[in-house]
């Protein structure tokens, strides 16, 4: 499918855009994640334990709740995930999440997402320090398997 013949569909993060971002540390294509940081400067940050959530919300383990993307969350809640692997030319994967993301309070979700976060991560963090940042997402485009996508908050 091309982007010209590209179907707007209902937002649901799949199994499979959750499946790469889950294993994006240990494939050796790390999410980056764009948002604004300090004195309104852009920021990229390549990202390990970006994990599906639910159908519409990502999370991400952060191991320091004091550093410049968790700080910034509370005033600019902006962020963009960018996901690439294009190993395989033919099944080429490339796609933006596009939403608003916070630093999750809830211990119980805490644990989840440190705890579905990949094993060098956790090692990382041991004592459980860093924050979990939940992302609702308001869309996705891309290409996921070689097919493009684009979905959309309704």
């Amino acid at each position: 499918m091309t982007k010209r013949d590209a179907i707007h569909e209902r937002l649901e993060i799949t199994e499979a855009v959750g499946a790469r971002l889950a294993n994006a540390l240990i494939s050796g294509h790390p999410a980056t994640v764009a948002y604004v940081g300090a004195e309104n400067r852009p920021r990229i940050s390549h990202r390990g334990s970006l994990q599906r959530l639910s159908d519409r919300q990502l999370a991400m383990w952060v191991r320091n709740p004091d550093g410049g993307l968790a700080k910034a969350l509370g005033e600019r809640a902006r962020i963009a995930v960018l996901y690439s692997d294009f190993s395989d030319p033919v099944r080429r994967i490339l796609f933006n999440c596009v939403g608003r993301a916070h630093v999750e309070p809830d211990e119980d979700l805490r644990r989840t997402v440190y705890d579905n976060s990949p094993e060098l991560e956790r090692e990382a963090d041991p004592d459980r320090v860093g924050v979990a940042i939940v992302i609702d997402v308001d869309e996705i485009s891309g290409f996921v398997d070689g097919e493009y996508i684009q979905m959309h908050r309704e």
